[in-house]
């Protein structure tokens, strides 16, 4: 007899884990699913616990905040979260600009939606405010009221079982956690209290402060999935110094290489996150002349040396979705946080061997060129921040032919028969009798109200499948 199988195997079983749509992220982190209404949904983007690391200065903070906030807006009728600040250092105004941005490029008002509700919805709170181990505790806390909850309680999502019934799970909760490395517990603040910094009674501090973490996170391998917490933090990084110089340096994750570690961690992280990202370099986004790359026309083209926008190297570390050492650019604003568009675009162009694009440009001209899924848009280098800017279709087209490329080089799985050129899915989509502009007026996350949401939904799979003639939009 097989004690795991019976009427319980069901409920103990996970046929699938909803992750939150975000973008940029969705398919290195995902893989496909089907919906209820037979549509493909490409299930991944936050999952419960994502975390990032880098070098200094390379906006693991910024980049953290963009997908944690970017799925605050797309979910903002069912999660709630919060961001605890263990270095001090964010300011809610901060947060403020950021989000500005994703309401703008997502058609919300700002002013009017999000911000009567945005501190009830997702507080900032220092350290200086509320200890780790007071975190810990409210965390925990959560977990058990969620547990409680009842099937009626919970939030449906559009992804289904093997018998083909919607799977539902708790309102999410994001949690933002900036920094580990700078993260303590009641321990070690008593250790800190117990003398002065140098002195002989703190030579055990940090061991306290390792074991403490190290307990923690164990825990929290358990209680995110059990209450459906979706965690993005930080880690910093630090040189791998070993006080034998004769001692090989053990190389903890491949990307980091031997020479750097996760620092004000316990061992325990390199192996409980499920995908951490590592950045590996930041410049500022200039031509050979030492010009913006990208400028925004109403700006002086000519100023030099502007830090205005800065590209990110970013490779996933470690991954338990997908493969690791998958590289891909973000391109961030000083103003404005992550652009998403802008950087897809850089990506396909500079990274994918122009996937997609079909023109004359260069990194270096104005000449025009265009995408291939959206090629009544006419760019150029020096215009494509105001195309993106004005045109959504322009947005998601980039968005597909990114996820597309990714889906041919890293789903191994994925029905090769699928895929094809972007001119071809154009082509041939438009010959079925579509409206490109109309299908790329959809969104592609998807939402509790898959169904009733007067913005429809519509994936790369999909179109994929429509061009082979196995899908019709549920809601054609």
């Amino acid at each position: 007899m097989n004690a795991f199988c019976g009427d319980a195997a069901e409920e103990l079983t996970h046929f699938a884990i909803p992750k939150l749509n975000v973008g940029i992220i969705d398919v290195i982190t995902g893989r496909e699913q089907l919906g209820l209404k037979g549509e493909t949904i490409i299930n991944g983007g936050l999952n419960n616990h994502i975390a990032w690391t880098g070098i200094a200065n390379a906006s693991k903070t910024l980049d953290l905040l963009h997908f944690h906030l970017t799925a605050l807006i797309r979910y903002m009728k069912w999660v709630d979260g919060h961001i605890y600040d263990s270095e001090n250092t964010l300011e809610f105004n901060r947060i403020v600009d950021f989000l500005r941005e994703i309401c703008r490029i997502h058609n919300i008002d700002f002013d009017d939606t999000v911000k009567p509700i945005l501190v009830s919805k997702m507080p900032l709170i220092p350290k200086s405010k509320l200890t780790g181990t007071e975190w810990e505790k409210l965390i925990k806390a959560m977990r058990d009221v969620r547990e409680k909850l009842k099937a009626k309680d919970k939030m449906e999502t559009p992804f289904v079982d093997h018998m083909g019934d919607q799977i539902k799970i708790n309102p999410p909760h994001l949690s933002a956690m900036d920094s580990w490395s700078e993260f303590t517990q009641d321990a070690g603040i008593a250790a800190q209290d117990k003398a002065v910094a140098g002195h002989k009674d703190r030579n055990m501090e940090f061991i306290t402060d390792n074991r403490g973490k190290f307990q923690l996170m164990k825990e929290l391998q358990n209680l995110l999935p059990q209450a459906d917490v979706y965690m993005s933090s930080s880690v910093h990084l630090a040189d791998n110094i070993q006080l034998d110089p004769n001692a090989e340096k053990k190389m903890k994750l491949e990307v980091l290489g031997r020479d750097n570690k996760l620092r004000g961690v316990p061992t325990n992280f390199y192996a409980y996150p499920w995908t951490i990202f590592f950045i590996y370099s930041s410049k500022s986004l200039l031509d050979n002349d030492r010009l913006p790359l990208y400028p925004e026309e109403k700006v002086d083209k000519t100023l030099k040396r502007d830090g205005e926008l800065t590209i990110l190297d970013v490779f996933t570390a470690r991954s338990k979705v997908g493969q690791t050492k998958i590289n891909f650019p973000l391109i961030i604003s000083q103003s404005k946080g992550v652009l998403p568009a802008l950087s897809q675009f850089h990506y396909i162009k500079d990274y994918c061997e122009r996937f997609g694009i079909t023109g004359n440009g260069t990194d270096t001209n104005t000449q025009n060129y265009h995408l291939d899924l959206c090629p009544d848009i006419a760019l150029s280098r020096t215009t494509i921040q105001r195309k993106i800017d004005e045109h959504p279709q322009l947005r998601r087209a980039l968005q597909h032919t990114a996820y597309l490329y990714q889906i041919a080089r890293y789903w191994k799985n994925f029905d090769q028969s699928l895929l094809c050129t972007p001119k071809e899915l154009y082509e041939d989509i438009k010959k079925l009798g579509y409206d490109w502009n109309e299908l790329l007026e959809c969104r592609d996350w998807w939402l509790p109200d898959q169904y009733t949401n007067p913005v429809r939904y519509l994936s790369i799979i999909d179109l994929l499948k429509m061009r082979a003639g196995i899908y019709t939009p549920y809601w054609k």
